[in-house]
């Protein structure tokens, strides 16, 4: 079992330019909530001042440190093979390393670890000792598929794979 240790990782200041997009910690980042953008980067103090988003007035502005700031992936519209068949940046995206795309993708696994020890997820088949079989989740999915059973097969007999060509 890999632990995740927040130590190992060293984070470090970035200059951000005037106006870029973030999300600043303890703030809504749903897709209606108010946003932040950068109105000046001190590398000095190692902090961001930060505003609401078109404002005209500095009366919500404030200084956040740097490991509380994160970059927004910006949309692209005119540039549709930047985005998937789920509208979610796809790799080729400038900005993919700053979509919840990538975060949850790249801590997967330590997601996984962290929702088998905090028992909401069941643990591996392979690890049946451990109580898969009997796990609620387990229990809830098993009975899904029985109650469910035609819709999956409708469901399966529609799929038709996605060609990015085509």
């Amino acid at each position: 079992v890999s632990h995740y240790d927040p130590g190992l990782l060293t984070p470090r200041f970035v200059h951000l330019d005037e106006g870029t997009l973030v999300d600043v910690r303890g703030y809504d980042v749903r897709y209606r909530a108010p946003k932040w953008e950068i109105v000046e980067s001190n590398a000095a103090d190692q902090v961001y001042v930060v505003n609401k988003e078109g404002a005209t007035d500095d009366s919500e502005e404030m200084a956040v440190d740097f490991k509380s700031v994160r970059q927004r992936p910006r949309f692209f519209p005119d540039n549709p093979e930047y985005y998937g068949r789920s509208k979610q940046p796809t790799k080729e995206h400038p900005d993919y390393v700053f979509s919840w795309v990538f975060r949850k993708m790249m801590f997967s696994k330590r997601n996984r670890e962290a929702g088998i020890a905090s028992g909401s997820l069941a643990p591996r088949k392979r690890d049946d000792e451990q109580g898969y079989l009997h796990h609620p989740t387990t229990m809830y999915n098993q009975q899904y598929q029985k109650d469910h059973a035609e819709q999956i097969k409708e469901q399966k007999a529609k799929y038709e794979p996605y060609c990015c060509f085509c």
